[in-house]
C-alpha cells in the first residue's frame, strides 16, 4: 500500500472513531435527560410542588447534574475549539428535541403556555452558552492534566 493509501485509511479509521465517539456521548447525553425528567423531575419535583409548593435547592441541583457530568466527561477527551462548539451544538439540540418530545407528550412540567418554537429562541442560546462552558473547563483540565504528565516524564 502506498504512503497516500495509508494517510487515507488512517483518516478513514479517525473520523469513523470520532463519529463513534460523538455518537455514543450523544447516547449517554439523552440517558441523562431521561434520569433528569424521569428520576428527578417526575420523582422528586413534581410531588414536592403537589405536596408543599415548593422544591428543596438540592432537587434543581440534581435535575441538572446528570447532563453536566455528561458534557464534562465528553468535553475531558475534546483538543479542538471547533469540536468544544460542534459539541455544544449538537447538545443543544438533542436536550431542546427531548424537550418538545416532553411537550408533545403532554408530560409534566412541559406544557407550557408559549409555543414550543418561543421556548427553543429562548432557551437554546442559554444552554448553548452553558454546554460551552462545562466543555470548555473539561476540555482545559484535561490539557493542563496532559501537560502536567508531560512535565513528570510520564506519557
Amino acid at each position: 500500500m502506498s504512503h497516500d493509501q495509508n494517510a487515507r485509511v488512517d483518516l478513514s479509521r479517525s473520523i469513523g472513531v470520532g463519529v463513534r465517539r460523538t455518537a455514543a456521548w450523544l447516547g449517554a447525553l439523552a440517558i441523562a435527560l431521561m434520569i433528569e425528567h424521569f428520576v428527578v423531575h417526575r420523582g422528586v419535583i413534581v410531588p414536592a410542588l403537589e405536596v408543599t409548593g415548593s422544591v428543596p435547592i438540592w432537587a434543581w441541583a440534581a435535575l441538572y447534574a446528570p447532563e453536566l457530568i455528561a458534557c464534562f466527561i465528553a468535553g475531558w477527551q475534546l483538543r479542538s475549539w471547533t469540536l468544544v462548539g460542534v459539541y455544544a451544538v449538537l447538545a443543544t439540540i438533542l436536550r431542546e428535541r427531548f424537550y418538545l418530545l416532553l411537550h408533545l407528550l403532554g408530560e409534566p412540567g412541559h406544557q407550557a403556555a408559549s409555543a414550543p418554537r418561543a421556548e427553543f429562541t429562548l432557551a437554546a442560546p442559554i444552554v448553548a452558552v452553558a454546554y460551552v462552558i462545562v466543555l470548555v473547563v473539561a476540555s482545559l483540565s484535561s490539557r493542563e492534566d496532559a501537560q502536567l504528565d508531560g512535565v513528570d516524564g510520564v506519557s
